[in-house]
């Protein structure tokens, strides 16, 4: 029992666990998935990858990054095809040129 316990201690201890300042790319199309693909624009941030315990999915870690480079990887997500993003602490911001509900066209006579 003790060995169990000192490894899983060690494991544990490895993960680095996010901060509120923790991002993700969310619902993302084309080869790639959500996490491929928050990996390849973290690196273009330069960010690092951490843990969400809330969710139980890696997210990016922007700590300690400035406001330009959050805007950056939210702006990275959707030229990479998401259409939204999520925060580890909660949250999520959709693409702002992407239509969020259906289009209502009004059609008038004058």
């Amino acid at each position: 029992m003790k060995p169990i316990v000192i490894v899983l201690a060690l494991g544990v201890s490895f993960v680095f666990a996010c901060g509120d300042d923790a991002y993700r790319c969310m619902s993302c199309t084309g080869t790639k998935n959500d996490y491929d693909t928050s990996k390849d624009v973290a690196s273009v941030v330069g960010a690092d990858t951490c843990f969400c315990w809330g969710t139980f999915t890696f997210y990016t870690d922007l700590r300690g990054q400035k406001e330009d480079q959050v805007d950056k990887f939210k702006n990275g997500c959707f030229s990479k095809g998401c259409s939204k993003w999520s925060r580890c602490g909660g949250g999520e911001g959709q693409n702002p040129r992407q239509p969020t509900g259906p289009v209502r066209r009004h059609y008038s006579l004058f």
